[in-house]
């Protein structure tokens, strides 16, 4: 499922970002927009948390309205001038990590100028912007956000040959991997009577699994991966942990992390943590978290004895 992040003010025409975040989560589904920073945990550092959040979605929608450039702090000081803006910081990521980034200028709006943003926002000018007018246009301006998108994302509808493994039912074992005869049952085994939604086998959303190679496993061939866990909240999997025939890789935080099983001296579980050797795999997501790092712990120790 596409991941789409919606970055606005909230003083800034509230009526017009929930029109667009209806119009594309009613489109692409509710939990393919990302609407809010409002679940931002206590305690954690709100910078790093948005920026990995921007991090997971595939495009980013930056709603542009009259006050968008101008709004001030309690103090009188401009918004976009503070490094800590939440605005600021979403759209600096989404720049930096080169995720598609689409201006929509709301009513009477104008793109700003680079003369009136910070240094790190001043390539953000040159993305080319549609807009949302209010009036008898407006439906025809959200079908041709949505178009824009769907050239992005790829069609609502197109379906995936995929199986994850829930329902109580084993993953299809593919016929096109590359792996050796036999492993994908043994890790089939391994994973016999457990489930989750988050845990793929053997047949793996194909858009799932092009995001996990090309963010933490780049010299790993598709046909290779044996198993791959989703670790992100909207289903992106850029972070997560694949399982070839060779060893792991997996990337719980930013970088990206590899081990090859004859590497592998100890596998170990505390709580929601996998630990291997000295390094640790966190899994924040999952239907159990707990009982997934048992049953991966399970897999990984498996493929390193043989």
């Amino acid at each position: 499922m596409p991941q789409i992040f919606l970055s606005y003010r909230r003083s800034d025409n509230p009526y017009a970002t929930a029109t667009v975040s209806n119009k594309l989560k009613a489109h692409f589904g509710k939990s393919a927009v990302f609407f809010d920073v409002d679940t931002i945990p206590l305690g954690v550092d709100f910078r790093e948390h948005i920026a990995n959040a921007v991090g997971k979605c595939d495009v980013l929608i930056a709603i542009i309205g009259e006050q968008w450039v101008q709004a001030v702090d309690k103090r009188g000081n401009r918004r976009l001038d503070d490094p800590s803006d939440f605005v600021r910081i979403e759209i600096e990521s989404a720049l930096k990590r080169n995720i598609p980034v689409i201006p929509v200028l709301l009513d009477e709006v104008d793109m700003p100028s680079a003369a009136d943003l910070p240094p790190s926002l001043q390539n953000f000018v040159y993305r080319n912007a549609t807009e949302v007018r209010a009036g008898r246009d407006l439906n025809q301006h959200l079908d041709l956000l949505v178009q824009n998108l769907e050239s992005i994302l790829g069609p609502k509808n197109l379906t995936e040959v995929t199986e994850p493994v829930h329902d109580n039912k084993p993953a299809k074992v593919s016929d096109k991997t590359g792996a050796p005869s036999g492993l994908l049952e043994e890790i089939q085994k391994s994973l016999e009577g457990f489930t989750d939604n988050s845990l793929f086998v053997g047949t793996i959303p194909p858009k799932k699994l092009n995001n996990a190679i090309k963010t933490y496993a780049t010299e790993v061939a598709p046909e290779d991966v044996l198993l791959l866990f989703d670790n992100t909240v909207f289903g992106s999997a850029k972070d997560g942990l694949i399982l070839t025939a060779e060893g792991i890789y997996w990337r719980t935080d930013i970088d990206p992390e590899r081990l090859r099983y004859e590497e592998i001296r100890k596998v170990g579980v505390l709580k929601n943590t996998i630990v291997l050797n000295e390094k640790e795999v966190k899994l924040e997501t999952g239907d159990d978290v707990d009982k997934l790092a048992d049953a991966l712990a399970n897999v990984i120790r498996r493929l390193s004895k043989r």
